[in-house]
């Protein structure tokens, strides 16, 4: 439930999206791929976000998040060298490496809204409106309010 959770807080169930994150804005003109916001882009199928995705790593660019979970490319890449683009948009592969991520961060900050929100961010002062955000939806998806 909580990697189910996180899809919800990181990309609203989405699962072909991809976040260029740069104060630069990006150019993609490509059928079947359209701009949501400044830097964010959703793909009408699984095939159009990875070769999207493999032409902004071609071209340089590593801090992209990846998929329904928003799998940072750089820092997967950093932890793990076997992660691929494919990674991302399979989700199957993605949930399971979601769950992966989760689960270590429950063995590092216990079952606790520090080691939900770590999925988010290392960095303490992002992390609280993160948590916020998976409460509330995590609550609904168990009928709580």
């Amino acid at each position: 439930m909580v990697p189910v959770a996180i899809a919800g807080v990181e990309s609203g169930w989405t699962p072909w999206i991809l976040r260029v994150n740069s104060s630069k804005r990006i150019k993609v003109e490509a059928e079947g791929i359209k701009r949501i916001a400044p830097n964010v882009f959703k793909c009408t199928t699984r095939e159009k976000c990875e070769a999207l995705a493999l032409i902004l790593v071609r071209k340089g660019l590593r801090n992209i998040d990846l998929g329904m979970f928003q799998f940072n490319y750089y820092h997967q890449k950093k932890k793990d060298f076997s992660f691929s683009i494919y990674d991302a948009f399979d989700l199957r592969r993605a949930y399971r490496r979601a769950c992966r991520i989760v689960a270590t961060n429950f063995k590092v900050q216990g079952r606790t809204a520090n080691a939900v929100a770590l999925y988010h961010s290392s960095k303490p002062w992002r992390n609280y409106k993160y948590a916020v955000r998976f409460w509330k939806i995590y609550l609904k998806l168990k009928g709580e309010k």
